[in-house]
């Protein structure tokens, strides 16, 4: 019989900690998601989803204890938060289970190794920059969703990462090197052009040469014999082709015809290799449609093909997708190949043409559909969910085809329900408030609207269904109920006005909503909220913005759904709060309003019998996107 220490035993018991953590994150996901096709009905689908975040608030508890007592004070050994972290992203599953903390424990982790070498042997050290340097491409990717700056902040990072990349690459240290850390360093080589992609702003010829000059060096090292005849066993055929691949990115960013130009010959270059090997590759068919994909942009960047002709082939070929594969070649067909065309429309717009808008619209609603249904456990959620951010930040809208604020709409039934339900509940609030006050208090409103009552009316309730559209760009870190948010976390949710605000100056369906979706958390008095509004939400300039704070307020305090940290208020006791507010957080004028007994009796009826149509309408919208 084998007598286990106390070392031993605490060991078992934190593993089992750890497991438990992430069998309770797999929980909260299902019930965040719950599978519509089990649902019978419309009143069966709100009363599962009051339950599952009911039990979503339960499971959430345990898991605080294990973040706040364990993982956030680092106070475990190293080994075991590396163990821990894989099992938040099990490649080897294909499962991640929280990506964020994931992330979060490696910049705690990484943080002196990368910078002190810390006594590290070379495999140990370059491994970790290695994880270091897949994390930050992905982190980027992310990032530029809501703050150029964060991005930059990682670009620094990957600058000191490739000085370490190449100071190890000269011959007489490489020489010098173990089998093992070769090859991890002929591995960061090999992804250092992905790296340095950017397609968030238009390249400057000098720029894209820098990017040429990194591919280049990486494929220096490819040709050089002195690393091969060190690395016989290494698959170089395969280096050359990531390399080729990493660098036909670049034709995705706004760049000259001249730089376009350049790009399709490593297009051509990686159709070569393609053909010839094939069969070596495990991206298979992924990688001749990728390269189908990069031909198109590059056709059209480059001036050989106009973008009607680039449109239908593209929606020739999206036409035959298997709209239920979920494989890295079915998330291309579906998700990939319409997300490209509907960049590359952005980049080179053309006179509208209705047969073009058309498919263009039918690629969008295509893809909602599709994440709608993809497994919501799958490794590739995460990266299917940025594939569609970039839809939303390049979507253009044409006559006679979704609007944007319809998409967003839309895309909130996909990625998130309860957002969508709680939009439309604020949007009915809103309407409600707004009515009453036009007839009480004409002074109140803007000069336009005096004359036109029902057109306040609408302003509301359109700007309170497009209040939260930001959230859609920050959707991954919405969805987190299972713990508490780290601050980094919560600063992100705090830049969702803002970048609603960013995205609705671009598009005419939003533009006249941009001052009340920036300033939709602020309070009356501008002592608190944001983002900063010292000035406070005086005037009658503003009282569509205290009229909307006030529905979105008193929405989250009277339902449960999405919000597993706290129970549902009753309007009673929201009312009673909001008076105690009046002044400070809440415009008098619209406190004064929830107290006239006509006013409150309609917003009763929307907090009940309203939302619960709301879940009955969504209910039924969900099953038709699941094709049942």
């Amino acid at each position: 019989m084998t007598i286990m220490n106390d070392e031993q035993t605490n060991k078992i018991n934190i593993e089992k900690d750890f497991e438990q953590y992430v069998e309770r994150m797999k929980r909260i996901r299902a019930l965040a998601t719950p599978d519509i096709t089990e649902i019978k009905t419309a009143d069966e689908y709100s009363k599962v989803l009051i339950d599952h975040f009911r039990q979503i608030g339960v499971l959430a508890e345990q898991n605080y204890a294990l973040i706040e007592d364990y993982i956030m004070p680092m106070r475990l050994p190293r080994e075991e938060l590396e163990r821990f972290n894989e099992m938040l992203v099990n490649e080897i599953d294909a499962v991640e289970v929280d990506v964020h903390l994931s992330d979060w424990l490696m910049d705690k982790l990484m943080l002196s190794d990368i910078e002190m070498h810390s006594g590290q042997d070379d495999s140990s050290l370059l491994s970790r920059l290695f994880v270091q340097m897949r994390r930050a491409y992905y982190r980027i990717a992310s990032f530029s969703r809501y703050h150029d700056y964060e991005s930059e902040r990682v670009r620094e990072q990957i600058i000191k990462d490739a000085k370490i990349v190449d100071d190890y690459l000269a011959k007489e240290r490489f020489a010098q090197l173990s089998v093992e850390a070769r090859r991890i360093l002929i591995e960061c080589v090999k992804f250092a052009p992905q790296l340095y992609n950017n397609n968030e702003y238009p390249l400057s010829d000098e720029y894209c040469n820098e990017q040429f000059a990194i591919v280049e060096r990486a494929l220096s090292v490819c040709r050089d014999s002195f690393y091969r005849k060190l690395m016989p066993d290494y698959d170089w055929q395969s280096y050359k082709m990531y390399v080729h691949l990493y660098a036909c990115y670049m034709i995705y960013a706004d760049i000259s015809q001249e730089t376009a130009h350049k790009v399709y010959r490593y297009i051509k270059k990686l159709k070569g290799i393609v053909r010839r090997s094939h069969s070596r590759f495990k991206l298979g068919d992924w990688l001749d449609y990728k390269t189908r994909d990069f031909e198109m942009w590059a056709l059209v960047v480059s001036g050989k093909e106009n973008i009607l002709e680039a449109g239908k082939r593209c929606y020739r070929s999206y036409s035959r997708r298997n709209q239920y594969d979920y494989s890295d070649t079915g998330i291309l067909k579906n998700l990939d190949l319409p997300a490209s065309f509907i960049s590359l429309v952005k980049n080179h717009p053309v006179p509208f043409d209705e047969d073009l808008a058309k498919k263009y619209e039918a690629m969008a609603k295509g893809m909602l559909e599709y994440l709608y249904r993809i497994p919501k456990l799958s490794s590739q959620y995460f990266r299917c969910m940025i594939i569609f951010i970039n839809l939303l930040m390049n979507y253009m809208e044409m006559p006679g085809i979704l609007s944007m604020e319809d998409l967003c709409l839309n895309a909130f039934i996909t990625l998130h329900p309860p957002s969508y339900i709680h939009s439309r509940m604020v949007a009915q609030i809103s309407s409600c408030l707004s009515r009453h006050l036009a007839q009480l208090h004409p002074e109140l409103l803007e000069e336009r609207w005096k004359d036109n009552r029902f057109g306040f009316q609408m302003y509301a309730y359109h700007a309170g269904l497009c209040h939260d559209i930001g959230k859609l760009f920050i959707i991954d870190t919405i969805c987190m109920y299972g713990r508490p948010l780290f601050d980094e976390e919560f600063e992100i949710i705090k830049k969702h006005p803002s970048v609603g605000a960013g995205v609705a100056r671009k598009y005419d369906s939003l533009r006249d909503y941009m001052d009340v979706i920036r300033y939709h958390h602020v309070w009356y008095d501008g002592s608190r909220g944001y983002p900063d509004c010292p000035q406070g939400l005086g005037g009658v300039r503003n009282t569509a913005i205290n009229i909307v704070h006030m529905a979105d307020c008193m929405d989250a305090a009277t339902d449960v759904v999405g919000r597993s940290y706290k129970a549902a208020k009753t309007l009673d006791q929201f009312i009673a709060e909001a008076k105690a507010g009046s002044g400070t957080e809440f415009a008098p004028y619209v406190v004064e309003l929830l107290q006239n007994e006509k006013v409150k009796q309609e917003l009763d009826f929307l907090l009940y019998q309203g939302r619960q149509n709301l879940y009955q309408e969504t209910y039924l919208m969900l099953m038709q996107m699941k094709g049942k």
